[in-house]
């Protein structure tokens, strides 16, 4: 079994699920899907976040990660808990295995990049860029402060999902040859 760690971003309405779900169809559901904001959100839930992802909601989320980030590092411990637990479950399967996380912070992107240098698992981050999305989600406030900073990090590969649903599949595709290489 190969492990691929995929860090996948982008603005709100992007494609990122799509990606996510067009890898699933595409290497027979050998895909993990696991965001840096996972726990976060279920903790938010616990102090009584009504699970709205608009503008407040998004900031509420944002800075609860930034204060638990500060405090002891708990999202990227859970992120790379299940990277472990992913490889160990999968360990005896023939394949690839794409580990598919979303992480927003550039310094956080960087740190996961090099932990999983340091632990020999391919990983490469992909913006999803869909500029109708991007405006949007700034005409609305959907991007946050927390939101924004993934516009800020040297993406490995960028895919552009501005046509159609078919030509987006195709640039999945094409990736995935790349990375799996």
């Amino acid at each position: 079994m190969i492990m691929i760690v995929l860090i996948i971003n982008g603005a709100p309405r992007s494609g990122k699920d799509t990606f996510i779900n067009t890898l699933t169809w595409e290497n027979s559901g050998k895909v993990i899907r696991c965001s840096s904001i996972d726990w976060i959100k279920q903790q938010a839930l616990n102090l009584g976040w009504d699970g709205i992802k608009d503008a407040k909601g998004r900031q509420f989320l944002s800075d609860l990660k930034n204060a638990c980030t500060n405090y002891a590092d708990i999202p990227f411990k859970k992120i790379t808990e299940r990277i472990l637990s992913s490889c160990n479950r999968y360990s005896q399967e023939a394949g690839t295995v794409y580990f598919c996380t979303c992480v927003r912070e550039p310094e956080e992107i960087h740190k996961l990049t090099a932990w999983c240098n340091e632990n020999k698992i391919p990983c490469h981050p992909v913006l999803i860029r869909r500029k109708m999305a991007e405006q949007k989600a700034l005409d609305e406030g959907f991007i946050s402060s927390g939101d924004i900073q993934f516009l800020n990090y040297p993406y490995a590969y960028t895919i552009y999902n501005d046509g159609s649903i078919e030509n987006f599949i195709d640039w999945i595709k094409q990736l995935m040859e790349k990375v799996s290489a």
